[in-house]
Formats: C-alpha cells, structure tokens, sequence
C-alpha cells in the first residue's frame, strides 16, 4: 500500500482483504477508478437469463451482455450525468424506466434535461425509487416535471447548483426551503436560469442581473435594491455585524455565478454521450498544485484595505477621536452625525 491523496491507496484484487474503513478507502481517487474496473470486469463475466441486458461503464467504455444494442461511447466523468445516458439509451426501446437514487442532483438531472426525454420518447414514464428509513418508495418524474412546467425544469440545474450542491457552495442561513418559497417572486428568474440549456457554459447579463436581484430579495425580503454591496452595507451597519448573515459582495458573487453556470451546463448537456469538454478555470475556479481550488472572490481582503476596527463614539461631531487621529473618513459604524 501506498499514501496518495486523503486515502491510503490499496491493490484490489480478488483475494485482497476488504478495507476495514470504507470512508478512509473511497477518499482515493486511485482506488475508486480500479474499484469500479474490477466489478465491471467481474459483471461481465457472469451469467444472466435470456432476454435481460446489461449495461457496465468501464472508463469511457460501455460494455454489455445480452443481445440489446450496443452504447456509445461516453465521456462523463460524473456517475450522476451518466444515469441519463443510461436511460435514454433503454428509452429507445422501452417506454417504462426507473431510476433508483436517493441524490438530489440525479433527480434534478433528470428534471432539466425531462424535455430531451419527452423528445427521444413521448410515451415515456419515468419512476424515481429512493430509500426513505427501512423504506422504499417511489415518485413520478412525470408528475413533477407536469407540475413545474418546462420552464422551471429547464431551470433547476442552474437554480439548484446556484443555491447549493454537491459542487457549489451555498447561501450560509439560507436553505433551499427559504430558496423555493422566493423562486417565483423575482421576476424573469426562472426563465433566466433555463436558458442555460441553450446558451450553456455563458453568462449573461441579464442573467447576472436576475441572479442579484434574487439574492438581494432573499436577504432583505422588503429590498427593492438590486446593487447587493448596498444591501450588505445596510444589513451589517444596521442590523447585524455577523458577516456570515449578510450577503456576498457583488465579485464574490459573481465568481459563484461563474461556478454554477459551469456545473449546471455540465448538468444540461448531460444527453449528450461525448459532451463537450470545457475548463473550470474559466468559470470561477483555478488550479493551484494541481488541484482545483475556487476562486472566492477576486478583490483584496478587506482587513488589508480599510480599518474596520476604527470608529467613534462622538455624540455629535469628531474632534480628538480615532477617526481624527487616523485620519479617516466616518462610516455608518460610527455613532457622530459627521458627513458618511
């Protein structure tokens, strides 16, 4: 064995033990990929009854066994994406599917991408099987995506990895719940975000704009405002010095717009076997040591600009305090009534 990575890399073989930690063991990227090619080698090698298929992802091979067609080729590097290719290559001869997943961006793959199902198969239904305690229940992809309608399918890759996934960070104290309940009340946001399945991997500015404006709304419900540094000003000189309860400022939000926009095209072009290939560094990311890093936000800290521990208590006007002495200008974090 060897360290490489978080994990300790293990050789997988038939007769290799099995890792006393599996959490320990999955964090190597090394030993999931040869992992993976060991089951589908040894699922090829079995034997299943007449008139069953079956289909295995090995790299970007598909193999099969059974006398189904065969799949193309595949360059996903997500389980996730690939759960639609899957599907919409049985749905060119079946019209009943069912998906068993209990990952929410599965569902919302699916939902974005419902009218490119609809599309290869009108007559389709698709369940979701989940595994709610000891339980297993289904729901009707069908029904949800009747009930949002297709613009708001279009648009829940983007508005999904906007507001938290498993790739992209979320709004602190502000969870998905609190997200849904304000969706339709800014308006043209929905139908903003679904133009992603057009114009994937582009950031507009009419979709910056939207994007702020729902920000905005959703930390300060009465704002009208759609300049997000106003309303972050307001909210930590007025009612709250957390700045984890505040929202970003404008570049930093704007970098995670970049990022989501890039997963959530990812998300919607995820029909597409061999989809096109595009550099997270263009879209809020970088690469330090290899490694992907995001790009938080591209302006200097603030603890390296401003004084933020200076301000006065004056009743009135300054005179001899620290603003004086420092030579600086009142904020909104001073009590006087000096010109802000």
């Amino acid at each position: 064995m060897e360290k490489r990575g978080t994990g300790i890399r293990q050789r997988i073989s038939g007769t290799a033990k099995i890792p006393g930690n599996w959490q320990n063991f999955l964090a190597n990227v090394d030993n999931k990929k040869e992992l993976f090619s060991f089951l589908s080698k040894k699922i090829t090698e079995e034997h299943f009854p007449d008139g069953k298929n079956v289909y295995i992802t090995a790299g970007e091979q598909v193999q099969h066994i059974g006398n189904g067609p065969p799949m193309d080729q595949c360059n996903h590097e997500e389980a996730d994406t690939r759960v639609l290719v899957h599907l919409l290559h049985a749905l060119q001869s079946l019209s009943l599917g069912m998906v068993y997943t209990g990952d929410t961006d599965v569902v919302v793959i699916l939902l974005s991408n419902f009218h490119h199902i609809k599309a290869l198969n009108p007559a389709a239904e698709i369940w979701i099987s989940y595994k709610e305690g000891n339980a297993n229940k289904m729901i009707s992809l069908n029904t949800i995506a009747t009930n949002l309608g297709t613009t708001t399918c279009k648009a829940m890759a983007l508005f999904h990895a906007f507001t938290g996934s498993d790739s992209t960070s979320s709004f602190k104290f502000k969870g998905k719940r609190s997200c849904c309940t304000l969706m339709h009340e800014v308006p043209s946001l929905m139908e903003q975000f679904a133009t992603i399945v057009d114009t994937p991997f582009q950031t507009s500015p009419r979709l910056k704009e939207v994007a702020t404006n729902f920000v905005c709304r959703l930390y300060s419900n009465d704002s009208n405002e759609d300049n997000v540094d106003l309303v972050r000003m307001r909210l930590f000189s007025q009612k709250t010095r957390d700045v984890e309860r505040v929202p970003p400022t404008s570049d930093a939000l704007d970098q995670h717009l970049r990022r989501s926009v890039f997963q959530a095209s990812i998300w919607t072009t995820a029909h597409i076997s061999m989809m096109p290939i595009n550099s997270p560094t263009n879209h809020g990311w970088k690469e330090e040591d290899g490694k992907l890093l995001p790009i938080w936000t591209t302006l200097p800290l603030a603890k390296d600009v401003f004084h933020l521990d200076v301000k006065c208590t004056c009743p009135i006007t300054c005179s001899r305090c620290k603003c004086v002495k420092t030579k600086l200008k009142c904020t909104r974090q001073c009590k006087c009534t000096c010109e802000k």
